[in-house]
């Protein structure tokens, strides 16, 4: 395994923190649940983070500000930060969504000036039961289908898992769509054509079983080390 010089990892959802001075903002119960972050994605970042060239993650929750969302999204504020004053919500942006989204940029352009590609994984993990329906899905790939380096991505990574881990299930643009808002539609815009963005969506029923989810997270990295190196 080596080191790729053209990948980009983010964990936008990887913590459930709150800095001192909003410390009081959310209630500690609700800042265990899946509302405050994505439950298992932090490690599997954290295993997939040796294969990077730049690796972005969250220092805080999403319920004070949502880095997955664009700026005019009615979700980048939760319900316990759209109350705040319009200065308010102008520093959540000036002290911590905007440092992350410019480094990311950065990073991905940097990148793609020196290499003349850049592949970025955004890592997320999503709840197994949603409105009681089960999701069919332990592994989603979401992308740009009009994208065609994007589709190739995915095509040939999920091919490579598979192989690995025949007993998962894998599948493209589930539970969610790739195009919707996210962190990746931005970059596709920011940084063109030579810009390859893959959300990788983790069933989070793994995260009851750490030997199980690093076991799953080793597969991921060595698949998409094949991917990086072609």
């Amino acid at each position: 395994m080596s080191r790729s010089p053209y990948l980009l990892l983010t964990c936008e959802h990887a913590s459930n923190a709150l800095p001192p001075v909003f410390s009081d903002i959310v209630p500690p119960s609700i800042l265990k649940t899946h509302r405050a972050f994505d439950r298992g994605a932090q490690t599997l970042f954290s295993i997939l983070r040796p294969l990077s060239a730049a690796a972005f993650q969250a220092r805080y929750t999403r319920l004070l500000i949502d880095l997955n969302r664009s700026p005019d999204n009615e979700e980048l504020f939760s319900r316990y930060t759209r109350h705040l004053s319009s200065h308010q919500k102008e520093a959540l942006i000036a002290g911590y969504y905007r440092p992350f989204r410019e480094q990311v940029r950065e990073a991905a352009e940097k990148i793609e000036q020196e290499h003349g590609r850049v592949l970025h994984v955004s890592v997320h993990s999503f709840t197994p039961i949603l409105r009681g329906k089960k999701r069919d899905v332990d592994v989603g790939f979401l992308y740009d289908p009009a994208r065609p380096n994007e589709t190739e991505l995915a095509k040939h990574w999920i091919k490579d898992l598979t192989r690995m881990e025949p007993g998962l299930v894998l599948r493209r643009n589930h539970p969610y769509r790739g195009v919707d808002d996210g962190h990746t539609t931005e970059l596709r815009k920011q940084v063109g054509a030579r810009y390859a963005g893959v959300e990788l969506e983790l069933n989070q029923r793994f995260v009851r079983n750490p030997k199980r989810l690093h076991a799953i997270g080793l597969a991921l990295r060595q698949s998409l080390s094949a991917q990086v190196g072609r």
